[in-house]
């Protein structure tokens, strides 16, 4: 297997690298320094075929100007927080209020639009890249000096490994994932409602109208969130218009089935396990003629993202898993996707 490290554009003044990693099958995955974010995974449908099943762009200034998360490291609090505002350790700190209200995704900047630096690894059954960076107080309103590590592992069973760390000086909430969009029929469909979708979830949060849980968990068996069996998404999005929710995950074990999604034309199908309490099921409800890779222009229903993550607002909901890092602890979490055919 090997790393293929390009210039792919400038930020700052500084040269932000690519680097591919490819198998000996010829499956690949792309990734960038700007935000440690995933932006290409190239794997073959039923024929052998390969094409690229994620969404993104083609340079590096759509993903500085990008408002959608695209392939990045979302952080360091994924999800919303309640008003822009969070008690920790008895002092009130005020964050960015990107979503209306709210603060979402860890700021308009946030480490999706900051610059990782990183270093690659290559052996004979796997490679890929670690990405570093550190936080400092204060950044984005949140406390503590805080180091962040994301590594991402591509092996020949077209397998992508994603493991996060995280330390801190100081107490501070941490709930990072991974914000990918997949779309497995390629630039072949312009939306993912003929994919069909099981998330091994019976319950779910309840939300408000914004967005912002209530603090309950509620039943999704028999309702039109229940995705417990292969569910055709066009039939899902008739009985509710979009999915923007956390799923709350089955499961004791380190890594649980999370999420199978697949493409019934191409035959490809993705499998996401995490460590994870929840994930984010998320249908794309909101892209409006975005311009993107390849001459593509994404509108509602292009992709589908599958966050696995802790539940969002947990600063506000202490019967919540604990989102809260404190000094001496490692923050740790992995998500492993596995493309293969039907």
């Amino acid at each position: 297997m090997r790393v293929t490290k390009t210039t792919f554009g400038k930020y700052l003044n500084r040269t932000v690298y690519k680097y591919e990693v490819t198998n000996f099958n010829g499956a690949s995955i792309s990734l960038i320094e700007f935000g440690a974010r995933l932006i290409s995974v190239n794997v073959p449908d039923v024929e052998g075929a390969l094409d690229d099943v994620v969404l993104g762009y083609d340079n590096l200034q759509d993903y500085i100007n990008d408002e959608n998360s695209f392939g990045a490291t979302n952080g360091r609090v994924s999800g919303r927080i309640a008003n822009g505002k969070m008690s920790v350790d008895g002092k009130v700190y005020d964050l960015e209020t990107n979503l209306g209200d709210h603060h979402i995704h860890g700021g308009s900047k946030g480490l999706k639009k900051s610059l990782w630096s990183a270093e690659t690894f290559e052996s004979r059954e796997e490679a890929g890249v670690t990405f570093t960076i550190v936080s400092p107080d204060g950044d984005d309103g949140y406390p503590g000096n805080l180091k962040v590590t994301a590594t991402y592992t591509w092996n020949e069973q077209n397998e992508l490994h994603f493991s996060l760390e995280a330390e801190t000086d100081k107490t501070c909430p941490v709930n990072l994932t991974q914000h990918a969009y997949f779309n497995l029929a390629g630039k072949k469909s312009e939306d993912v409602k003929g994919h069909e979708l099981l998330i091994n979830a019976q319950k779910r949060l309840e939300y408000y109208d914004d967005g912002i849980p209530t603090g309950e968990i509620i039943d999704n068996i028999g309702t039109p969130f229940d995705l417990t069996f292969p569910t055709i998404l066009r039939d899902a999005l008739a009985k509710n218009e979009c999915f923007d929710v956390d799923m709350v995950l089955e499961g004791n074990c380190e890594m649980n089935l999370a999420a199978e999604l697949s493409d019934p034309v191409s035959e490809r199908k993705l499998e996401i396990h995490t460590s994870r309490p929840a994930i984010h099921v998320y249908t794309a409800n909101h892209l409006d003629k975005v311009h993107a890779k390849r001459g593509a222009v994404y509108n509602k229903y292009a992709g589908v993202s599958l966050e696995p993550q802790h539940y969002p607002d947990s600063v506000h909901n202490p019967q919540f898993p604990d989102t809260l890092l404190k000094p001496g602890e490692v923050f740790k979490a992995k998500i492993i996707k596995r493309l293969k055919n039907l």
